[in-house]
């Protein structure tokens, strides 16, 4: 999914996750070739990182010592993956796409606010993101299919999820309901579910829902 963001913010995140995985404090260099860039780049990323991310996360930089997260803060990644999902025009089109298909390109011209070279550079690199999960994005009208429909939906699913987690709720169905019958169907079937495989579950049958009222079914 950060194959959408931009590059320069895929870096930059790359660096928090170095960082978030390799504790204490770590060189430059290192992790400027393992991001295939220059020291020089990762050190201004660190500044952009602190200078723009400071409310989720933090980098501390030594001279002698190098680089690593400021555990004085509490890193919140996952409230800046949002923000960085609801800033990004690929992220955006591909959720309001999900609650929206079969529009033609003037609807999300004026949807996105963004000019036509800009929305077909935006669909080349969704292209490149899909073909890789065996999805396909159609035009005219604009919708996302796959041969076995299955795969768009654990692709909105996984999707949905890096962005809402366990907080928030985006579909128009009662989500108390969902989880309720989630539960029951695990009780019937005696299948054991934690947290996590209960609420995948629960987006999954949202996610199937909304897909089936579209028009869009299982072969």
């Amino acid at each position: 999914m950060r194959r959408l963001l931009k590059n320069t913010t895929q870096r930059r995140l790359a660096i928090i996750g170095v960082l978030r995985d390799l504790l204490g404090w770590q060189n430059p260099e290192m992790i400027a070739e393992l991001l295939d860039c220059s020291t020089k780049t990762v050190l201004s990323d660190v500044e952009a990182i602190n200078d723009y991310w400071g409310e989720h996360v933090g980098v501390e930089y030594s001279r002698m010592n190098g680089l690593r997260l400021n555990e004085a803060l509490h890193n919140k990644t996952r409230q800046l993956a949002r923000n960085l999902m609801e800033e990004s025009e690929a992220f955006l089109f591909l959720e309001r796409l999900f609650f929206q298909p079969n529009e033609e390109i003037e609807y999300w011209l004026n949807e996105l606010y963004i000019s036509e070279a800009t929305f077909y550079r935006m669909i080349k690199q969704i292209d490149t993101v899909l073909a890789e999960k065996g999805l396909i994005l159609n035009r005219r009208p604009f919708y996302i299919t796959a041969e076995n429909e299955c795969w768009v939906r654990d692709f909105y699913v996984q999707l949905f999820l890096e962005k809402y987690g366990i907080n928030e709720w985006p579909f128009d169905v009662e989500r108390e309901n969902v989880i309720a019958f989630i539960r029951k169907m695990n009780l019937s079937f005696e299948l054991a579910c934690n947290d996590r495989e209960l609420l995948e579950n629960s987006y999954l049958l949202a996610v199937t829902i909304v897909r089936t009222s579209q028009g869009f079914y299982s072969k």
